[in-house]
């Protein structure tokens, strides 16, 4: 296919974001897809880019963010969110390299992994940012 790499099936330009979603944002996931009809998938690119780059922002005209250099880990929780279940449904989403990128720094400036960045972006998009407890040694991440 003509703009995909061989053996991959992944777009140039774009990059393959995985992680693993609570059992309770799942359950809300599938209501908000029955009540949207939009794919989960949409649902989630649409959170993840309101939160990288806001409502009418453009990822192209914004600048890239600098790598930190520092060590993550998968969060104050062991990659669990509290209250919300085990990390039982996998999200898998294709997104433009950019969005990677800025997920990656930004989860390294708040120390944590970027699959672990990018669920608590959701869980703060579904379930508001009064629910996860602020980090204890730096500022919370949403």
């Amino acid at each position: 296919m003509v703009g995909q790499q061989p053996d991959q099936g992944i777009v140039v330009g774009q990059t393959m974001l995985t992680f693993w979603l609570p059992e309770r944002i799942d359950t809300l996931l599938v209501a908000h897809e029955r009540r949207c009809q939009c794919s989960r998938s949409d649902m989630l690119r649409a959170i993840l880019r309101q939160y990288l780059y806001g409502i009418s922002g453009d990822p192209d005209q914004t600048p890239a963010l600098s790598q930190p250099v520092v060590q993550v880990r998968r969060g104050e929780w062991g990659g669990r969110l509290p209250q919300l279940g085990k990390n039982i449904a996998q999200a898998k989403l294709l997104v433009p390299s950019r969005w990677s990128q800025d997920l990656s720094a930004l989860g390294a400036e708040a120390g944590v992994t970027r699959s672990h960045f990018a669920r608590e972006i959701v869980v703060t998009a579904l379930l508001g940012h009064a629910y996860l407890p602020a980090r204890s040694s730096r500022s919370s991440c949403c």
